[in-house]
């Protein structure tokens, strides 16, 4: 059987969040970890359903400033990861330059502008 969708709107207020679930009601939940679990709980005591034919779409209510910067932090996050991988590669080869060259930890490290635990895990 497939799950029948429902839309949620998480809307936060000092207790934790309410949870608007369209067309059906409202529950609550503590932190955002744990809203799927109790709207999936309450469709299913509410609806008379297995929690498993449940399938929630959560909305978040966050301003939309915030959300704008959450998404594109996000959508720089995988270039970023490819460089700081590209940096690492760099330094680690530049390490084993200076090593090579029986550069002791602490001078590479002022070189390279790291703490020598840095450099001892760039070797």
């Amino acid at each position: 059987m497939n799950a029948k969708a429902y839309v949620v709107h998480a809307k936060h207020w000092a207790k934790g969040w309410e949870l608007h679930i369209d067309s059906v009601g409202v529950t609550q939940s503590r932190t955002l970890d744990t809203a799927e679990g109790m709207v999936r709980e309450y469709l299913s005591l509410a609806l008379n359903v297995a929690e498993s034919d449940v399938a929630v779409d959560m909305r978040i209510d966050v301003d939309s400033t915030v959300m704008a910067d959450i998404k594109r932090a996000r959508a720089l996050q995988p270039r970023i990861a490819e460089e700081q991988a590209d940096v690492a590669g760099l330094l680690r080869r530049a390490v084993a330059a200076l090593r090579a060259e029986r550069y002791s930890v602490s001078d590479i490290a002022s070189i390279l502008g790291v703490s020598r635990g840095r450099v001892s895990a760039l070797v």
